[in-house]
């Protein structure tokens, strides 16, 4: 009977790299002991620190000797290119998110209040006893329903975050309770206050490269990156006094990478107005005259088209497009057709693509990131590869000409970036963040430009969830809990 192998977790450290070149390092028992040394204590003995400073020793002169090994081999122009972005990457991680620290200790104060309200008034199901979630109360509603549930290899039902979600589709029923998990109940505020300093500022690591297409993915142990929580929270993000901070991103990043690179005269031409649109007009599901600055249009634009044109990258099924747009799989198998005839250049371009990585066995972003092609990659991570890959070839580009241009980088987030200046120099540095993030696009997609939007502006004294608008995502939730919390504080000031 064949055993199946588990996935190793985890990256490949400068012993594992020595090793596999034959090459003699520091012991892992020692590597490990004195990293618990260094983390576990704020003050060092005299003995410890002549320690820790013979294990800084050991790692800078395995590197030497690991150099010295690898040399022939690395490709140096896109090997400094990526150590200039580490550069931009220290210094944005220095500077990082500025928030409105008091605000935040009060919803950190009032945390358990706001889960109790928001538990008593979502929790239909009585899945929760008190402030705990009972994974058993949801087992018995998944039988007593009849529920289709995928299982776990010791079969008890799947619980992680995206399951409950790709669930919550298919039982309308589970909506809140999944919203209620997401949003309040399950969410861990303490991880967050753990990233702000006494100044304001949360600084997470970015964990540049820590994806297969070199994608930041930004983490750490006890800690959470502000802009990778639900959108409400984002309320709390507020300049210094004197300062102004905003949020820029691309246009349809991952399209216009696709179409750019694949060279397709269809998508392009679609891509300068809107690609969703674009697509919608040749497929005959929207009028000539359609647009997305029409709220009548927005609906099929951002439920329909966008999921069909994105899915489309990474080789989305017509069974993936009806769970996405609640469509018959008869329509999905249109429209999915339909999508290969318009774009036939680019679906032949993308084959090719997945073919010559098969072949290479490796595949290379513009700006030579690779990731190394086996047998176990999937078809559909190749695919997706060029348009996630491209799109952080164009984060790093702008990163770099950003902070050696003097611009503060506060965040990078997947396809955007919150920029801190002085509210003086606001309009000045839009307009030059705009130009850059233009000429990043440019050098990637091989001359396509690729439009910046500023999607949110916040000066000093305001907070984001002072301007947003009414209908942003997440406004109206960071709203009242806002309300709760003045409800709580007077209750505070009464039982003092």
């Amino acid at each position: 009977m064949a055993t199946s192998r588990k996935k190793k977790k985890g990256r490949p450290n400068i012993l594992t790299a020595l090793k596999l070149h034959g090459l003699k390092g520091i012991e892992t028992e020692e590597k490990e002991y004195w990293r618990k040394v260094i983390l576990e204590n704020e003050d060092y003995t005299e003995e410890q620190w002549r320690g820790i400073e013979g294990y800084n020793r050991s790692d800078v002169d395995a590197t030497v000797s690991l150099l010295d090994v690898m040399a022939p081999t690395i490709d140096w122009p896109h090997a400094l290119f990526r150590g200039r972005f580490m550069a931009s990457v220290a210094r944005s991680e220095r500077i990082g998110l500025p928030l409105d620290r008091p605000r935040l200790i009060s919803f950190v104060e009032h945390w358990d209040l706001l889960k109790q309200h928001y538990i008593e008034r979502d929790d239909e199901f009585d899945l929760y006893d008190g402030l705990n979630f009972s994974e058993t109360r949801l087992w018995n509603l998944i039988d007593a329903r009849g529920w289709d549930w995928p299982r776990t290899p010791t079969g008890r039902p799947e619980l992680a975050a995206k399951t409950l979600r790709r669930q919550a589709q298919r039982y309308p029923d589970l909506r809140k309770f999944v919203h209620l998990r997401e949003h309040i109940a399950e969410l861990r505020i303490n991880k967050l206050m753990n990233t702000v300093g006494l100044d304001g500022f949360s600084r997470c690591p970015l964990l540049p490269f820590w994806t297969n297409t070199g994608r930041n993915q930004p983490s750490a142990k006890d800690k959470m990156f502000l802009p990778g929580l639900p959108a409400w929270l984002h309320g709390l993000i507020k300049p210094p006094p004197g300062d102004a901070i905003f949020e820029i991103d691309w246009d349809a990043q991952e399209v216009g990478v696709m179409a750019g690179r694949s060279g397709d005269p269809n998508m392009i031409e679609d891509f300068k107005t809107d690609p969703y649109i674009g697509f919608g007009k040749r497929a005959g599901l929207v009028s000539d005259g359609a647009s997305k600055q029409n709220p009548e249009h927005r609906p099929t634009r951002d439920k329909i088209l966008k999921p069909v044109v994105l899915g489309q990258n990474y080789g989305m099924t017509p069974y993936g497009i009806a769970n996405k747009t609640g469509k018959s799989l008869q329509w999905s198998r249109a429209i999915h057709a339909q999508h290969r005839s318009v774009y036939a250049p680019f679906h032949a371009w993308l084959g090719d693509v997945v073919a010559q990585a098969r072949f290479d066995r490796v595949i290379r972003s513009p700006f030579g990131w690779p990731q190394h092609v086996t047998g176990e990659t999937s078809t559909r991570a190749l695919m997706n590869f060029p348009a996630q890959a491209g799109g952080a070839d164009m984060m790093r580009i702008t990163m770099i000409a950003a902070t050696e241009a003097g611009i503060q980088i506060a965040a990078p987030v997947h396809d955007a970036f919150w920029v801190l200046c002085q509210i003086a120099e606001l309009d000045s540095t839009i307009e030059r963040m705009t130009n850059i993030m233009r000429r990043a696009a440019i050098a990637v997609t091989g001359g396509l430009p690729i439009n910046a939007t500023v999607e949110a502006k916040v000066l000093w004294p305001h907070c984001l969830g002072d301007v947003r608008k009414d209908d942003a995502k997440g406004q109206k939730m960071w709203l009242e809990v806002n309300e709760l919390i003045r409800g709580f504080q007077r209750e505070d000031r009464r039982y003092a």
